[in-house]
């Protein structure tokens, strides 16, 4: 079933370069399902109906995209939506979103550096065993910056990792429920540890990176409302 208005499934390879994908009214603007490597480079969804772009079972980079809702759509609609996937975003803005600007489910990792996310109801929900790492993010004006939670009974709630500083519990909204943990890293410098954000070199190896880091749990009120979060 192709849901997008550009869909490409079971492919090797896919890049997507100067592009614009706008104004599709089906349920994505684009929907990419198992591929294995996935690059997107200086491209804008916007205004597609409901999700700007699905990623279902795949490994991929996102760099210097943008992301934006100007008229509206559907109030379900997010920026990314992302499941079974393993993501690096990078340089990348996130606004005007309804519900999510990055949806993150179903046991994914994400990495969100050096980007936006303004003026989205949800900048990124973090869900069902998905855990997302936010590195030099610039929050604002989002009603929510991250929610994390527990969407699907059979996985659980998500994890979020945040650089130590300058991000901090207190100048963020964030929305918890009992199953789901914050972390921040102990070394305020994981972007020097990064290497090349901008290449499709070896994603996994980014993330194995990533969780080795040392890094500290912090206990925080669940505040999680099931009605409000989608």
């Amino acid at each position: 079933f192709f849901s997008g208005g550009l869909s490409i499934h079971y492919n090797d390879f896919i890049t997507l370069k100067n592009s614009y994908i706008r104004e599709n009214q089906a349920d994505d603007g684009a929907n990419f399902k198992y591929v294995p490597n996935v690059l997107i480079e200086e491209t804008v969804f916007q205004d597609n109906y409901a999700d700007q772009i699905d990623l279902d079972y795949t490994n991929a980079r996102i760099f210097k995209a943008h992301f934006l809702i100007t008229k509206g759509g559907d109030s379900n609609g997010d920026g990314l939506d992302i499941s079974g996937s393993k993501v690096i975003v990078s340089r990348t803005s996130f606004s005007g979103f309804s519900d999510k600007g990055i949806s993150i489910g179903e046991n994914s990792e994400i990495l969100i550096y050096d980007s936006s996310l303004k003026e989205n109801v949800i900048g990124a929900a973090v869900k069902d065993r998905s855990s997302a790492y936010f590195v030099n993010v610039n929050f604002s004006n989002n009603k929510t910056d991250i929610a994390a939670y527990m969407k699907k009974r059979i996985f659980g709630g998500g994890n979020v990792i945040l650089q130590k500083q300058p991000l901090s519990a207190s100048s963020l909204s964030l929305t918890f429920d009992e199953k789901s943990t914050l972390y921040y890293y102990t070394d305020s410098d994981i972007a020097g540890s990064l290497g090349p954000i901008g290449t499709l070199q070896n994603v996994t190896q980014i993330f194995e990176n990533l969780k080795s880091k040392a890094k500290q749990k912090v206990n925080i009120e669940s505040t999680y409302k099931p009605e409000g979060y989608k």
